[in-house]
């Protein structure tokens, strides 16, 4: 592929289709240094949502409430496009979350585009501190 803007000569790997490899370019281009990362898009104080998010997750109660403090709010991190998958993921399952743009990953854990199906993302956020 060949970089209009800078004239430099680009391989795409032929497992990867080239609308995805540009698009995670320019979200790369986009963050500016920064990561993608998953957040609940509630609070501790929303009863409902704690609960849907307990439910999905088959985890004591405690260990939902402690995916909503501070330090650990940064569930998931990864490339854009992955992260607004997993949250189209999550809002069917009714919890509601936020990709954002954070200085780091923090504690958040990486999930990489091979995770592709429901069942594939409820094993790695129940992999997640606190709850393995």
């Amino acid at each position: 592929m060949l970089d209009v803007l800078s004239g430099k000569i680009e391989t795409v790997v032929s497992g990867n289709r080239v609308s995805n490899y540009l698009q995670d370019k320019y979200d790369i281009r986009d963050a500016a240094g920064q990561a993608y990362v998953l957040e609940p898009a509630f609070e501790r104080t929303d009863k409902a949502a704690v609960i849907r998010l307990w439910q999905i997750l088959a985890c004591r109660l405690p260990h939902a409430l402690a995916l909503l403090s501070p330090e650990r709010r940064s569930r998931l991190t990864g490339q854009r496009r992955v992260m607004q998958w997993a949250q189209r993921e999550l809002m069917a399952k009714g919890v509601a979350t936020e990709v954002m743009l954070r200085p780091g990953p923090g504690g958040a854990s990486y999930i990489a585009e091979q995770i592709w199906h429901w069942d594939l993302l409820l094993a790695e956020l129940k992999r997640l501190p606190g709850l393995a």
